[in-house]
């Protein structure tokens, strides 16, 4: 039984890492500042790369307050373990056996109560990998964290659904909070977490939803981290409000500000942005390769660069070149480019002066992915 039980802890930790601390990311982290309302992008404010991600402008703390309380640490989403949680979670052995069948756990958050949010995976009924697309079935429990013991169960079975490094559930789930929202036909039913007393039902939809960490109430609205975009939705009459697309990768946490403005806190580039440029660049540098992009936002317009490579005849790499360019309305304006590993940093800073920009501007755009 020991042995059996060891297993289990080991399938327990590596269970647990499936679900990744985005927050300990090395990838650059941006925060998306938006009118509530109308759903406008007032600012993207981008951290510098790096191991921490606390190192933000000093003109965008001093522009939008709210950042003060970023700038002194990272948030992670609610009751989301840190790693050392989840390393002192592997020591506590789950069920080996529920409901007559043979689990693994996967531990997802802690609730406000002090439980565990656990789904235990059916293992005798998992899928071929070629099927994983179907699914594999399960529970949603709520577990002691001090003894591992199911202490109360979720309504209804799901399948875990894993793809492009996400989780997703059918029926579509999101946790906040003392929150448990599920799809439950074409409403959305909240229930406490803790004690599933009923919260709330939506007429509204789950189903395109990130992660299981992918929906917020804020201020009196629903916000769900979509495949479309942030999407804003009216709890009472399902009404999606406004969709912004400018929203990309993964959302760690939506907050109101004093301000009254919406502060979006996401890793990753804004995709829409980076499909976009990279096109753009595609057309214009046909016969060379774009590689990755990077964005600073100001009060005039958002500014990118991309690194573009090319091959020598020998098959040599020749050296990178920079390309800078500005977003209009709705597309890229290629604005110039330059040689880095040809220029010094004197000839670099000037030539951005030259174009209206400056040294800051430079740093900045060249700060890509470590």
């Amino acid at each position: 039984m020991r042995i059996v039980q060891r297993i289990l802890l080991l399938m327990l930790l590596v269970a647990a890492a499936v679900v990744p601390a985005r927050a300990e990311s090395w990838w650059p982290q941006w925060v998306t500042v938006i009118q509530p309302d109308s759903g406008q992008v007032v600012a993207f404010l981008k951290g510098d790369a790096g191991q921490y991600h606390n190192q933000w402008w000093p003109a965008d703390v001093k522009q939008y307050p709210f950042m003060k309380a970023l700038a002194a640490s990272t948030p992670n989403p609610p009751g989301t373990f840190t790693a050392a949680e989840r390393k002192a979670a592997a020591k506590v052995a789950l069920p080996t056996f529920y409901n007559g069948k043979v689990i693994v756990g996967h531990l997802l958050r802690k609730t406000p109560g002090g439980s565990w949010l656990v789904f235990l995976e059916y293992k005798n009924d998992r899928r071929a990998p070629e099927n994983k697309f179907e699914g594999v079935p399960g529970k949603f429990v709520l577990v002691d964290a001090k003894t591992g013991q199911v202490k109360s169960e979720m309504r209804g079975e799901y399948k875990l659904m894993q793809a492009d490094r996400t989780e997703t559930w059918d029926p579509a789930v999101s946790v906040w909070q003392r929150y448990f929202m599920r799809q439950d036909g074409a409403d959305v039913n909240a229930r406490d977490i803790d004690n599933d007393e009923p919260l709330f039902d939506s007429p509204s939809v789950l189903s395109d939803v990130r992660e299981l960490d992918g929906g917020w109430l804020v201020g009196g609205a629903m916000y769900l981290n979509t495949i479309q975009g942030l999407k804003r939705v009216n709890p009472s009459s399902g009404h999606t409000d406004w969709i912004a697309p400018q929203i990309g990768g993964h959302v760690i946490w939506v907050s109101l500000g004093k301000d009254r403005l919406l502060y979006v806190h996401s890793v990753y580039e804004p995709v829409v942005y980076t499909k976009e440029l990279t096109k753009a660049a595609s057309t214009r540098y046909s016969d060379r390769k774009i590689g990755y992009v990077t964005f600073v936002p100001t009060k005039d317009g958002l500014y990118g660069l991309t690194w573009i490579t090319s091959t020598a005849p020998d098959g040599t790499q020749n050296p990178s070149d920079c390309a800078v360019w500005k977003r209009g309305t709705d597309e890229w304006g290629w604005l110039f480019d330059y040689s880095p590993g040809t220029m010094s940093s004197e000839q670099m800073n000037d030539l951005y002066q030259r174009k209206g920009l400056d040294a800051t501007m430079r740093s900045r755009l060249e700060a890509g992915p470590p």
